[in-house]
């Protein structure tokens, strides 16, 4: 399973929706969706700056990550959200190292 970061901004529905229930627990409806998705929840937390909000989850795949932002998406209270997966960075390099020792840039 690959880490995920989702970096969520949120819309005046929410705001709405927050103000009519300032104690409601946003991050149960979101690990009840990871759960029907097959994602490991960790945390949703709120923020400071250009991102409002923050979930973190593993998952399978990225099909299944996606398909998380699109359910959440669908309920109408985010303005925008980007997906961000954790990679090695070591095996990246690895491969990267090992490909340009093998590869010869054509002569122009």
């Amino acid at each position: 399973m690959a880490k995920y970061y989702l970096l969520g901004r949120i819309n005046q529905e929410y705001i709405t929706g927050m103000l009519q229930d300032p104690n409601q627990d946003r991050s149960a409806a979101v690990k009840k969706a990871c759960d029907a998705l097959g994602l490991t929840f960790h945390s949703l937390e709120f923020t400071r700056g250009n991102y409002d909000v923050v979930c973190i989850c593993d998952a399978p795949d990225f099909e299944s990550v996606l398909a998380l932002k699109t359910t959440v998406m669908r309920g109408g209270a985010m303005a925008g959200m980007d997906v961000v997966e954790v990679f090695d960075f070591n095996a990246y390099a690895n491969k990267t190292a090992g490909a340009t020792n093998n590869y010869t840039a054509p002569q122009g």
